[in-house]
């Protein structure tokens, strides 16, 4: 009894395909039809010296052929624009899928004169905008900021160009696969704006905070920010958890007049305090204890005559929150004995 082999119908830059090879990468071809422009099978491919034309170190081509094999994965062979073998080396199908939609398929374009080039592309009032340029110079993470704006993909990385009718200046462009190939730190960096009520995951602090059960980060790009100048530290004592908001809301408001720039804002229990202090074995480093306490760290934007209006506008604005501390008149003491304000 013969064996009777799936067949997959895909479509891929304009062609009908039919595949014994499930491509999870392509377009479904709904049309109903047996008719095809690609056969893809699993065999046997020819021998490398049994192609004449050129030899390459792991390829060999004519105009009519081409043979590629890449090491422990697969041996393929392309035909007459129509037909590809694909002999498996190993059982890892993704990879094997990875080198035909990268490798194999150009030859298979080229051998049917078709001609393909470098580009993305979008769709934008019934007509396609493709942007082109060489490898990994950007057009991927273009078309996903597009996509982020709302606007729809035509294609990524790959498209053909049919001039059906030389004597018209109009054009057939057809899409590659419906993959958007983009590194994975790319697209954290672009989810980086995600706000909290947007559908989808925040990818960036889902990987991050995953520590390492999600995946292992290999790259880390760092931005280097400007050291801070005349850097500060609070230490509150606030009588009621409910004032932090209130406290924080009105240092911002401090911020947004160029007074200071806020770097940190933290803030811990009565309890977090007591058990660190047991565990220094330091006694309580204020004189009146709150609910909550919070610990400021900001930068003056410059130091001149109009430092004391700084201080008296930090002081002002959260007299009403919080419990001065000993701690608090200690620093601003200490500005006035460095000649920082004016007395």
């Amino acid at each position: 009894m013969v064996e009777q082999k799936i067949k997959y119908r895909y479509l891929a830059y304009g062609l009908l395909i039919t595949s014994e090879i499930e491509f999870k990468e392509l377009f479904l071809d709904e049309s109903g039809s047996d008719l095809f422009d690609l056969y893809i099978k699993i065999g046997l491919t020819p021998l490398k010296n049994e192609i004449i034309g050129f030899q390459k170190p792991i390829s060999a081509y004519n105009e009519n052929e081409y043979w590629q094999e890449i090491p422990n994965i697969a041996r393929y062979y392309a035909k007459n624009g129509n037909e590809v073998v694909i002999e498996p080396l190993c059982e890892n199908w993704n990879d094997i899928r990875l080198f035909f939609l990268n490798n194999i398929f150009y030859a298979i374009l080229f051998q049917r004169n078709r001609f393909p080039i470098s580009a993305s592309g979008l769709v934008y009032n019934n007509e396609i905008i493709l942007f082109t340029g060489p490898h990994l110079i950007g057009k991927s993470t273009l078309l996903y900021q597009f996509m982020l704006k709302g606007f729809v993909p035509f294609t990524d990385e790959t498209c053909v160009l049919d001039f059906f009718d030389k004597k018209s200046s109009e054009v057939n462009v057809y899409a590659s696969f419906p993959i958007l190939n983009i590194w994975q730190s790319t697209l954290l960096d672009l989810n980086k704006g995600l706000t909290k009520n947007a559908t989808g995951y925040d990818l960036r602090h889902l990987f991050i905070g995953s520590e390492g059960t999600l995946g292992i980060i290999v790259e880390v790009t760092l931005k280097l920010t400007t050291r801070p100048i005349n850097r500060k530290l609070l230490m509150l004592s606030v009588s009621k958890i409910e004032n932090l908001l209130d406290i924080l809301t009105k240092l911002n408001s401090i911020k947004t007049q160029n007074l200071i720039t806020i770097r940190a804002f933290e803030f811990f229990s009565n309890i977090g305090l007591g058990k660190v202090l047991s565990y220094m074995r330091k006694g309580f480093p204020l004189k009146k204890p709150g609910e909550v306490y919070a610990i400021i760290e900001f930068e003056e934007l410059s130091i001149n005559k109009d430092i004391q209006h700084k201080y008296n506008s930090i002081l002002n604005a959260v007299n009403n929150s919080w419990d001065m501390s000993d701690g608090i008149k200690r620093f601003i003491t200490s500005l006035y004995e460095e000649n920082l304000i004016d007395n």
